[in-house]
């Protein structure tokens, strides 16, 4: 996901409409060409929000860290709003709740491991849409392999000549307020940032009217682990907090009657090193307040002191004093 209400899919070397065939095997594409990949800023942005609750500065300790926080890390309140629906959260010092949450939500190989003195955000973002007019099922045939496919004609998909772009963009509408969803095919791959840069500037391009008959493109089942490794020493001024361990998982599936975009973003400080002035102490008497969510008074609450605390015995040991 890209972008507040929209979301575009490259598609490498798959042809996304009847007139001619890009093949795989062309020496004007890299070596990697088949394999895939994708960016979910949302997710991304709100397990980021997750761990910093005070709206702290963030420190970085790469480019491309500060090329994501300058260029995406920040949304309007609007685009937030429409995001909330889409999104759910969870923030944890036992990395097992952590690991029980995502695979409650569908997640189960999405695991951290990080001590109890550390702490844990989990994200999930979760985009299903229809469109306004679904496909037909077709096939498409690249190299002598056969792909399962979606035909549409215009009028269920708007085609457009993108200004600096060799391939034309098909947008198809969908029933759900303000989604649509790019289809574009291209001859590179990009890595972390820089897929969401190439992203938003396609969304920006100047375009004109392209004309066609019926389109084809490739019905979609994927499911990637992606690394994160550009988040890793990423932290927040004025605390000791450092991403130590960061993880993603998407998924995606395209088929005649919509699309569903999934991504599970999980970060954690894994091994954090506290000093003395980080160890929060309890010196002066304290309230202990047993509170129900559901209730609009506390059924118990006492303040206790010294003279209700429990002394440690001379023959005790004790490894904190």
């Amino acid at each position: 996901c890209a972008a507040a209400i929209n979301f575009v899919l490259m598609f490498v070397s798959l042809h996304s409409y009847n007139l001619r065939e890009v093949y795989v095997n062309s020496p004007t594409m890299p070596p990697n060409i088949l394999k895939s990949t994708a960016f979910c800023a949302a997710a991304i942005n709100f397990v980021l929000q997750l761990a910093n609750p005070n709206n702290f500065q963030w420190r970085t300790t790469n480019d491309i860290q500060h090329r994501y926080l300058e260029s995406f890390g920040k949304l309007t309140p609007s685009e937030t709003d429409i995001l909330s629906a889409y999104l759910k959260g969870k923030a944890t010092n036992i990395d097992s709740d952590l690991n029980n949450w995502f695979a409650e939500n569908g997640f189960p190989n999405m695991k951290l491991s990080y001590p109890e003195y550390a702490m844990g955000f989990g994200a999930i973002f979760d985009l299903l849409v229809d469109w306004k007019r679904p496909g037909t099922k077709s096939k498409l045939t690249i190299d002598n392999q056969v792909f399962e496919a979606i035909k549409m004609k215009p009028g269920a998909v708007a085609a457009y000549n993108l200004e600096g772009y060799d391939y034309p963009m098909f947008v198809l509408d969908t029933r759900d307020k303000g989604w649509k969803v790019h289809l574009l095919e291209t001859e590179f791959l990009f890595d972390d940032v820089d897929l969401l840069t190439a992203a938003t500037d396609i969304l920006v391009s100047k375009k004109s009217p392209f004309l066609f008959r019926e389109v084809i493109f490739p019905s979609v089942d994927m499911e990637i682990d992606v690394e994160l490794e550009w988040l890793i020493g990423m932290g927040l001024e004025k605390t000791p907090f450092q991403i130590r361990e960061a993880k993603k998982i998407v998924r995606l599936k395209l088929d005649d009657k919509g699309a569903r975009a999934q991504s599970a973003v999980a970060i954690a400080s894994r091994s954090f090193i506290f000093q003395e002035s980080e160890v929060y102490r309890f010196t002066k008497p304290f309230f202990i307040i047993f509170a129900n969510d559901n209730i609009s008074i506390p059924p118990f609450v006492a303040i206790v002191s010294q003279d209700a605390w429990n002394v440690v015995l001379s023959s005790s040991t004790n490894d904190e004093l």
